[in-house]
């Protein structure tokens, strides 16, 4: 994508997948709304370089984040995960400054 003015994403409900290299590079993105619990996938390098993004829940129907897909998110300082199931990667992060990351989990 490569969007320098992007500050702020809510995505629909209806959304389950989000590409590779979606929103790479948009580095004045900073808000992430990701609570649609229809979403299963984030792609390789989906939000790449994204050096503004602080904060991201991900809802509990994620099951794969792809490699390096919140590579260079410098500013990136937590991370909640809402977990059904176990085994969700999340060494793919690759969050420099990363400060916590909450994990809830609800295995069915």
């Amino acid at each position: 994508m490569n969007c320098t003015v992007l500050q702020s994403i809510k995505l629909p409900s209806t959304l389950n997948e989000i590409g590779d290299y979606a929103f790479y590079n948009c580095a004045s993105l900073r808000e992430l709304v990701l609570n649609n619990d229809g979403l299963k996938e984030i792609g390789e390098n989906a939000f790449y370089c994204c050096s503004s993004l602080q904060s991201i829940t991900f809802p509990s129907t994620l099951t794969d984040i792809g490699n390096c897909a919140f590579h260079s998110c410098r500013n990136l300082r937590e991370v909640v995960i809402r977990m059904r199931r176990q085994g969700l990667e999340i060494m793919h992060l690759h969050a420099v400054q990363l400060w916590k990351v909450q994990v809830s989990q609800r295995f069915n």
